[in-house]
């Protein structure tokens, strides 16, 4: 999964969150974190094809 997907994935999730009652919008809210946390470290750590070659 690309970084941007994470982020889309957590946007989709955070929409969940604001449908449902508070105890559950609070983990779906840490997952989103979690993803938008992994989609920073791709982008952190990614390298284009030319770099791996």
């Amino acid at each position: 999964m690309h970084a941007h997907q994470m982020r889309e994935k957590a946007d989709e999730i955070d929409l969940k969150a604001s449908l449902v009652p508070e105890r559950l919008a609070k983990g779906l809210r840490r997952n989103a974190d979690n993803f938008r946390k992994m989609a920073d470290a791709h982008d952190a750590t990614a390298q284009t094809a030319e770099a791996l070659t």
